[in-house]
């Protein structure tokens, strides 16, 4: 799992910095990725 989770980080990083439209939603849904998997840890996981 952390691997996908940095593969998506470095793929949201490259699109935000080198496409426009479809790219910058392609780099705001990668980027979110890592995000949510921490907070559904953080929320769900951590307190059972």
């Amino acid at each position: 799992m952390p691997i996908i989770l940095g593969l998506l980080s470095a793929i949201g990083l490259i699109a935000a910095l080198l496409a426009d439209g479809l790219g910058d939603l392609l780099s705001w849904l990668a980027l979110s990725a890592p995000v949510a998997a921490a907070l559904w840890y953080g929320l769900i996981v951590h307190r059972q």
